[in-house]
């Protein structure tokens, strides 16, 4: 008890004294979250509400003399509810670690620890910033679809071939899949950017002979470092095959990607029978596990949105983007290639130009981009290709060696270089069309707690009732939104190597 007394005194005189220091490093420092603005917002208790003009109003018009005045035109608001998200972990010392009374170096190794903790933190919550929840990153390659002569038997049911596209995204939910084991599989959405329809049945999936209509696709396995992801599409019938054919545009336009969404899928209805519930399949997005009612730990459909899921997933908030009506809250998403099986390319200024200028005749006068995102390995693409085809000098003191330039921009644009962007894509952004809604204006605090009754206000840590430690909890609720979509846009298919 003299330990935890002693303890105690100690992180509570840490705390209280710099108390606001740790909440500001808490919550800035971020490659990508520093950029947008954080606000307080309306909270309902289940979703923040978020008032946003959705189409324009209209304009005026001339009129010749005396003509009847125009019929008053408002603002076509509406209020659009993205679902909050809850942000937690703690923090710990064990009482054998803070019951080093005699060390002079105590209070300089806890500060040590709880900076390590705070670095850990803004690290994940930066990642999440670009692929949290359901939206994991981009698909720009196409295969020539052949249809199989018969699909290999799982279960009852079947899976087609496996198929291989270049991937630029999130690889960690798929990193216990593999195709010898039908239960590590992945179940997911592949979405065409240029309408945001999904693949589905008569839109890149083709069922030969019989009426199946629910099929669905999973993620086998991934490579991160070739930038690839493997598919397949499981079906009651061994006629059915699918791809994203090249030689044909009507699943999606040349030069669009298409998005890749997490779900949680695992009945695939059987054409002779009632629906059979399937062993493939591991969900990573959906909350409650069908088939044990058990709910998945740390699900990515508790996650902030990121810029991927705000740019590209086909429910924005309680808004369906694959509606006509809403295409003007859809985003930008291009492919370096432009035509064929769109495979990675090497980087192009006239292919960012259009990315450029498609976000401003999409947006008008807000389609500016502040800030192009970028892996650090895409910048050395762009050096490659500034040295290889244009004329630079470099000047430097004498008795030195300088090999390269010192800076280099894309159009105008100095690439803002992420660690966390994935590599093989660039991101356009304007940061004035972000908020980082917010509760009490701070991503996340840390919680004062009482006694074993739990009110709060009392001390930053408190003894725990299991371990031999003493804890405090960050906890926060916020959700990323942008409300233009179509001020931002993304390129992708870049040569990796």
């Amino acid at each position: 008890m003299a330990n935890m007394t002693f303890a105690a005194s100690v992180v509570a005189e840490l705390f209280d004294r710099q108390f606001g220091q740790f909440l500001n490093m808490l919550n800035y420092g971020m490659e990508v979250l520093d950029l947008f603005e954080r606000s307080k917002a309306q909270f309902n208790g289940a979703s923040f509400e978020y008032p946003m003009t959705i189409a324009r109003a209209g304009h005026g018009r001339y009129q010749g003399e005396g003509a009847t005045q125009p019929t008053p035109r408002a603002l076509e608001d509406q209020v659009v509810k993205f679902e909050v998200t809850e942000y937690i972990d703690k923090l710990g010392f064990t009482w054998r670690f803070l019951s080093q009374g005699e060390s002079a170096l105590l209070k300089s190794k806890i500060k040590r620890r709880i900076q390590r903790a705070f670095d850990e933190n803004r690290e994940f919550l930066d990642q999440v910033s670009i692929f949290g929840n359901a939206t994991r990153g981009l698909v720009n390659s196409r295969e020539v679809v052949t249809v199989a002569a018969a699909n290999v038997p799982v279960g009852t049911l079947f899976r087609t071939t496996v198929r291989v596209f270049d991937y630029s995204g999130d690889h960690s939910k798929f990193a216990t899949a593999a195709l010898a084991t039908p239960a590590s599989w992945v179940p997911v959405t592949l979405r065409a950017l240029d309408d945001y329809a999904p693949v589905a049945v008569g839109h890149g999936i083709t069922v030969v002979a019989g009426a199946d209509i629910n099929n669905h696709l999973y993620v086998t396995g991934s490579d991160e470092l070739a930038g690839t992801v493997n598919i397949i599409c499981v079906s009651s019938l061994t006629t059915t095959v699918w791809g994203l054919d090249p030689t044909s545009t009507s699943v999606c336009a040349n030069g669009f990607a298409f998005s890749l969404e997490l779900d949680n899928t695992t009945t695939v209805t059987n054409a002779a029978g009632p629906p059979v519930a399937i062993i493939t399949g591991l969900p990573q997005f959906g909350r409650i596990d069908p088939a044990t009612g058990v709910a998945f730990v740390g699900d990515a459909s508790w996650e902030m949105a990121g810029i991927f899921q705000n740019l590209f997933a086909g429910t924005w908030g309680n808004i369906d983007r694959t509606l006509v009506a809403n295409a003007a809250l859809r985003s930008n998403a291009f492919t370096m290639a432009t035509g064929g099986a769109h495979n990675r390319v090497a980087f192009t200024a006239e292919r960012v130009s259009f990315l450029i200028q498609s976000v401003k005749i999409a947006a008008g006068r807000a389609g500016k981009f502040t800030h192009m995102l970028c892996n650090p390995l895409v910048v050395t693409r762009l050096i490659a290709a500034v040295t290889t085809t244009l004329q630079y000098q470099v000047k430097g003191d004498a008795g030195t060696a300088d090999l390269g330039p010192r800076s280099v921009t894309m159009l105008g644009f100095a690439p803002h270089e992420c660690l966390n962007v994935p590599n093989g894509m660039i991101i356009g952004i304007n940061k004035d069309c972000w908020q980082i809604l917010t509760v009490g204006g701070k991503m996340v605090d840390i919680i004062k707690r009482g006694d074993a009754s739990g009110v709060i206000g009392g001390p930053l840590f408190k003894s725990s009732d299991v371990t031999t430690s003493s804890d405090t909890v960050f906890y926060g609720i916020h959700q990323l939104v942008c409300d233009r979509p179509n001020a931002n846009g993304c390129i992708t298919g870049i040569t990796l190597v």
